[in-house]
């Protein structure tokens, strides 16, 4: 059976796309996708704090998701660090 594989944002690993992190836009909002199944444009990115902090610091979901204005909320910074910390998709 085929493993689709996709690529971190930022460090650009090559990985099965369920070992990443999926991000979609919702109304301008970026939303954490952790069981893959929102609609819309996907950015992946490895479960490593690092990359999530680049991803925002340089920009690259605006890029990525092709908009120039997206809100991270504070509620999206916490559930995305509860994910990486304890590796799970109850946060």
């Amino acid at each position: 059976m085929h493993m689709p594989e996709r690529s971190c944002i930022v460090c650009r690993q090559k990985t099965s796309k369920y070992s990443l992190l999926r991000f979609v836009l919702e109304d301008q909002t970026l939303i954490f996708d952790p069981r893959y199944k929102e609609s819309g444009r996907g950015a992946y990115l490895c479960p490593q704090k690092s990359c999530f902090i680049q991803a925002i610091q340089k920009f690259i979901f605006n890029k990525v998701l092709k908009t120039k204005k997206i809100l991270i909320s504070t509620e999206l910074i916490q559930q995305v660090q509860c994910h990486i910390k304890n590796n799970c998709s109850d946060c």
